[in-house]
């Protein structure tokens, strides 16, 4: 595990965001590894008339701002490498993304029965499909 030196940890600001991102940035230190933060933003255009450009501008604004906190409350602490607010598949811009790094700490919501089926599992999916070796956090443990 010592050829660990860069880590992508993809965020969706969830209620549980804050502690995925402790536990990344106490990971990466103990490695001596740089972390980056990614959050991908479903392109809600992708469903005809929900929302207009102007909307996605406005939330990746909101999230780039929320990103540029984690980089001021974190980068003492670590190594802080890219960040990025991306509109678009959630999949395909994490494995996309992951090709560039070592790791990828990724934290699961803990769904059950039919909030599963429904929603699926963006981390089983990114466990099976990453070109890298993926930790996943439960932050309810």
């Amino acid at each position: 595990m010592s050829d660990i030196k860069k880590i992508l940890v993809p965020v969706d600001f969830s209620a549980n965001a804050d502690k995925l991102i402790a536990y990344a940035v106490s990971f990466a230190a103990k490695f001596s590894a740089s972390v980056s933060f990614l959050s991908v933003v479903e392109n809600p255009l992708a469903y005809e008339g929900i929302a207009t450009a102007d909307a996605n501008e406005k939330v990746k604004m909101h999230l780039e701002n929320k990103m540029h906190k984690i980089v001021d409350e974190q980068g003492d602490k670590c190594t802080i490498g890219k960040t990025a607010v991306v509109i678009g598949d959630i999949m395909d811009t994490i494995l996309e993304t992951a090709k560039e790094y070592d790791l990828i700490i990724i934290a699961t919501h803990g769904y059950r029965g039919v909030e599963k089926v429904l929603m699926g599992s963006v981390a089983d999916r990114v466990v099976k499909n990453a070109p890298c070796p993926v930790l996943v956090y439960n932050p309810n443990k």
